[in-house]
């Protein structure tokens, strides 16, 4: 229906062309100009730079918080886990304002964070004593394509392999394999199937279902017989933290492993999916080291997050680490040598 009173068509007319009407008498005189350009304005590129420091700093603020489950810091660490999203967003408001402004190139000096930020890595391999392989893979409880993760683990060769999210028939295929004797699965058709295959004689199993959430999901800690002597590995696997509950159960749960771990004096090592990264209050406030780096394993094609790692007990330095290749999962694997430090193993 259209407008009866042609006074309203020019009121609106006036009040669209009103901006254009006033900017050159704001041009000689120096006004406010309505248009936006007006510098104490934030801008969309200046957002994106605040944005991108305020998630490059959330790793400090959770990583002393490991232990509570208040909203607002399940969400802050959440937010510290997406660190290459926070650089990517922090490096575009910078591309997009240096036309505009100088004194954004400031902001570079934010840009290593991610790196500074993030859990301790353990050290490099100095003494090239024997080394021991280990291998992590979430191989997703859905994929059919076994045959790729089979071939990914016998090109490695590594002495220990841990599984996540192994299903019934994924088990079936890899339990055949004779490169690896002494095997603990327990698989499930869901993503909290689990298993360990290992070239070392077991001295000992535990599968431990108490995760301190609600949910019973497994963890299997192995003691294994390696170079004359025993050492601990742990296949861990939490619940995503999709609520504060989950996220607490996770932090306490690796802390307690570490705990026992250190108790038991024994070199150990820890490999899984985490649902955690390196910038996740989960990896602080425990004395293991990352033997993994900080390169993305999920989701496996897109700009994601380090959450496949392996931490290592101060009996350890690192040889090499990487992330594998595509074996039909939502996941990268991981894979990483260490060697044993010996000074610490002649104590």
């Amino acid at each position: 229906m259209a407008f009866q009173h042609s006074g309203l068509l020019v009121t609106i007319k006036e009040l669209f062309s009103f901006p254009r009407k006033l900017k050159p008498y704001c041009d000689r005189n120096n006004c406010m100009d309505i248009s936006l350009k007006n510098k104490n304005i934030a801008t969309p590129r200046s957002t994106f730079i605040y944005l991108g420091v305020l998630g490059l700093l959330t790793p400090l603020i959770s990583r002393f918080l490991a232990d509570s489950d208040n909203t607002l810091i399940w969400l802050i660490d959440l937010a510290a886990n997406l660190q290459w999203f926070h650089l990517g967003i922090l490096v575009l408001g910078i591309a997009m304002s240096l036309r505009h402004s100088r004194r954004f190139l400031l902001a570079i000096v934010f840009i290593p964070l991610p790196w500074l930020t993030a859990a301790e890595k353990a050290p490099g391999n100095v003494n090239n004593g024997p080394e021991l392989t280990i291998a992590s893979a979430n191989i997703n409880f859905k994929n059919q394509d076994t045959d790729r993760l089979v071939s990914w683990i016998r090109k490695h060769k590594a002495d220990i392999v841990v599984l996540l999210e192994l299903s019934h028939d994924q088990a079936l295929k890899v339990t055949t394999l004779k490169e690896y004797p002494f095997q603990q699965v327990n698989p499930d058709n869901s993503p909290f199937g689990i298993g360990v295959l290992s070239k070392l004689p077991f001295a000992a199993v535990t599968v431990d279902w108490n995760n301190g959430s609600s949910l019973k999901l497994p963890t299997v800690e192995i003691i294994a017989e390696w170079d004359t002597r025993l050492i601990k590995v742990v296949a861990f696997h939490p619940m995503p933290p999709i609520a504060p509950e989950y996220h607490l159960a996770r932090n306490r749960k690796l802390k307690e492993i570490v705990n026992e771990s250190k108790q038991s004096g024994l070199p150990t090592v820890i490999a899984g999916d985490f649902n955690a990264t390196p910038w996740s209050s989960a990896l602080f406030n425990i004395d293991y080291k990352r033997a993994t780096g900080l390169q993305s394993t999920w989701p496996m094609q897109h700009f994601g997050i380090p959450v496949d790692q392996v931490l290592i007990s101060e009996h350890w330095q690192v040889s090499e680490s990487q992330v594998g290749t595509d074996i039909g999962s939502d996941h990268l694997p991981v894979i990483s040598r260490v060697s044993l430090i010996r000074e610490l193993t002649q104590k």
